[in-house]
């Protein structure tokens, strides 16, 4: 299993460690995704550009495109629900990539997460 956190998650991690992200780090168990690092990168934080740096090279979910995200929020009536777009490909993302799960801080994005069986559950 891998574990794609979100942005909330690395932000949070940015202003106090989380050792538990360090050791999914430490141990090849995570992903990243494009939009993450998208929204990391428009942040200001110390070591930004190392961090991006090696973000940018570790295992990536696969990309589902602008229809594949359509499709998904159809299917599994994912609108009205209080997530945002990119929220949306990001558990599609996971959804289609298999054997990986979403750690996330958000409320809506983790329930939603829950039920399709995709959701991290951070000791």
């Amino acid at each position: 299993m891998r574990v794609l956190p979100d942005t909330n998650i690395w932000v949070k991690h940015l202003i106090e460690k989380n050792h538990l992200l360090c050791e999914i780090l430490e141990y090849n168990f995570m992903v990243m995704h494009p939009l993450v690092i998208g929204e990391l990168a428009v942040a200001d934080y110390p070591f930004r550009k190392p961090l991006l740096d090696d973000l940018k090279v570790m295992p990536m979910t696969y990309e589902v495109t602008f229809e594949e995200t359509l499709h998904f929020i159809s299917e599994r009536v994912l609108y009205s629900k209080g997530i945002q777009w990119n929220d949306a490909v990001i558990l599609a993302s996971v959804v289609i990539t298999g054997d990986t799960v979403l750690w996330t801080r958000d409320r809506r994005l983790r329930e939603i997460a829950e039920n399709l069986g995709v959701a991290y559950n951070a000791i």
